[in-house]
Order: C-alpha cells, then structure tokens, then sequence
C-alpha cells in the first residue's frame, strides 16, 4: 500500500491505495497476494478459489498451458499435470481469460460446504 496525493478523502488526507490495484498484475508475487485486488480505497476482493480442467487431448501440452494460465493471472497452487487440472486462485477480474486458452475444457469456482452441527453434539 502507498499514499497517493491523488486518493484522499473529503477532508483532503492522502488514504492508501493499492499499488497493484492502479498498475495492473504485479509480477513476482507469490500467494493470494498476487490475486488480491482493490475496488475502492480500503475495500479487498478476495480472490476466486477454482479448478482449471484441459481436455484429455491437450495433456502433452500440460506444462505450457499451465503457463498460460499463470500469465492470465491464475495462481496455480496445485498443478495436477497428469490428470489434467490445475487448482489455484484468480482475481475475480481475470477469471473470464482462462477459459480462452486453448486446451482449457473448463474453468469452475470451488464452493464451500458447511455441514450443520449434529443436535446430539452438545455445544
């Protein structure tokens, strides 16, 4: 985060803003930090945890699409090259160019379950 003249509030006070936010994909970053962006001063978009699937044909080309996807913006936590998927996060922002590389079959968000506590688990 850096203060910019440019961002302040009504008062006038220079507020922090994103640096990756202004310029684009920072590279070099690893982690959820690479895929966080801002929409307004102060307010995180947290980043899209997904599954990345290639057709069976493209298995051979599994390294380079890979790549691919990193340079779309994909954080690719687990390559699973074998079995032709690729697990990791995206700025919501970037989430429509990975199903635009050739070899990608399917792009899906991983939702979370939460499972109800048992009514015979005594909190």
């Amino acid at each position: 985060m850096v203060q910019s003249p440019e961002a302040s509030d009504s008062l006038g006070h220079p507020q922090e803003i994103d640096f990756m936010a202004k310029n684009g994909r920072a590279k070099g970053l690893s982690g959820n930090a690479a895929a966080k962006r801002r929409t307004t001063i102060g307010e995180a978009v947290p980043p899209l945890k997904i599954v990345v699937t290639i057709s069976d044909s493209a298995i051979g080309e599994a390294r380079r699409i890979g790549n691919e996807l990193r340079d779309a913006g994909m954080i690719v936590e687990t390559p699973l090259e074998e079995l032709g998927q690729f697990l990791g996060t995206v700025a919501q922002s970037e989430f429509s160019k990975l199903s635009g590389i050739e070899g990608v079959t399917a792009v899906e968000v991983l939702g979370m379950v939460r499972v109800p506590p048992s009514p015979l688990d005594p909190q």
